[in-house]
């Protein structure tokens, strides 16, 4: 399963602040690879821990 596939399928069942960075994650990839995880975050509208939140919860 991918990273997208993962993130559709957790989508639901995250709280609003984590769907705003997997959304934002979603419609925005390519910056995912190239940003610094603080950069994507101001992005994103959401603080790193919410990132990391996300990723932990991702696997």
């Amino acid at each position: 399963m991918n990273l997208r596939e993962k993130i559709i399928n957790e989508f639901g069942g995250l709280s609003p602040e984590l769907q705003r960075a997997a959304e934002f994650s979603l419609q925005n990839a390519s910056q995912l690879v190239v940003l610094s995880m603080r950069a994507f975050a101001a992005e994103a509208g959401v603080k790193p821990a919410t990132l990391l939140r996300l990723a932990q919860r991702l696997g």
